[in-house]
């Protein structure tokens, strides 16, 4: 009874640790996609770890890069005319509906 009460504190604790320390993300790893700047990203992070000139850790700094990147994108795809290659390759790709609507997955 005590090993069993153990082995289950010991694997609240490492749930509770990886919900505060991880995210999971899906990403293209297409020269379009976000993920190639991410890594640039976090290789400049490690440069200014290496001299000693980093303020956040990485995972915030790659958090930042990512919410400006999105917001940057989604602007750019609202700028966008109906006729433009921008557009049409988000709707072809399912990311948005014609009428610039997120489509919705039931799982």
């Amino acid at each position: 009874a005590t090993l069993t009460k153990l082995v289950l504190q010991h694997d609240r604790a490492l749930n509770l640790l990886s919900t505060q320390d991880s995210y999971i993300l899906h990403l293209s790893q297409e020269d379009s996609g976000i993920l190639v700047l991410l890594v640039q990203e976090a290789k400049l992070w490690q440069q200014q770890k290496e001299s000693s000139t980093v303020t956040v850790p990485l995972r915030v700094q790659l958090m930042r890069k990512l919410a400006n990147e999105f917001q940057l994108r989604l602007h750019k795809v609202g700028e966008a005319q109906a006729e433009d290659a921008l557009r049409q390759k988000v709707i072809q790709n399912r990311i948005l509906l014609p009428d610039l609507t997120w489509p919705y997955v039931r799982w």
